[in-house]
C-alpha cells in the first residue's frame, strides 16, 4: 500500500512539473544556442521547456529588437511557433493565455519581467504580420 501511495504521489509531482504544450521532437545537440544568446544556466532551463517541463529558474532572453533597446518578443514567438506542435499562430482563449503565462513564468527579457500587456500587443502584431505574409504567399 505504501508503494502505491508513493507511485501516485510521484505521478502527481510529474504532472505539476509539466507545461500544457506538446513540443516537437528535436535533437538537443543540434540546437544553435549561440543564435539566441543563452548562457549555460538558461540553456539548461530552455532544454527543460523542450522536454515539456517547467523551468526552475527564469531564462534571461537577450536577443535584441531592431532598436537594440530591449529584448525581442517576436523572436520568442517565432521559436515557439516552430517548437510547439501546431505552432502558436492559432492560439486563442485559455490556450493563448496559458502560453502567455508560460512565457511570463519562464523568461525574463534582459533581466526584466515580461509585461503581460506588452506581450499581448507584441503577439497580436506578430500574428497579423504572419497572416499578411501567408496571404501574400
Amino acid at each position: 500500500m505504501v508503494w502505491l501511495a508513493i507511485f501516485y504521489e510521484s505521478d502527481k509531482h510529474l504532472e505539476t512539473d509539466r507545461h500544457n504544450f506538446k513540443v516537437k521532437p528535436i535533437d538537443k545537440y543540434r540546437i544553435r544556442f549561440e543564435y539566441i544568446n543563452l548562457d549555460k544556466d538558461s540553456k539548461e532551463q530552455f532544454l527543460r521547456l523542450l522536454e515539456g517541463r517547467l523551468v526552475q529558474q527564469q531564462i534571461n532572453f537577450t536577443v535584441g529588437n531592431k532598436s537594440k533597446d530591449s529584448a525581442n518578443h517576436r523572436m520568442l514567438f517565432v521559436l515557439f511557433d516552430e517548437l510547439f506542435v501546431g505552432g502558436i499562430q492559432d492560439l486563442s482563449g485559455d490556450r493563448k493565455q496559458g502560453f502567455f503565462q508560460l512565457l511570463m513564468t519562464s523568461f525574463l527579457m534582459n533581466l526584466e519581467p515580461i509585461k503581460e500587456n506588452t506581450l499581448k500587443t507584441s503577439f497580436s502584431t506578430w500574428k497579423n504580420d504572419q497572416e499578411k505574409d501567408n496571404s501574400r504567399n
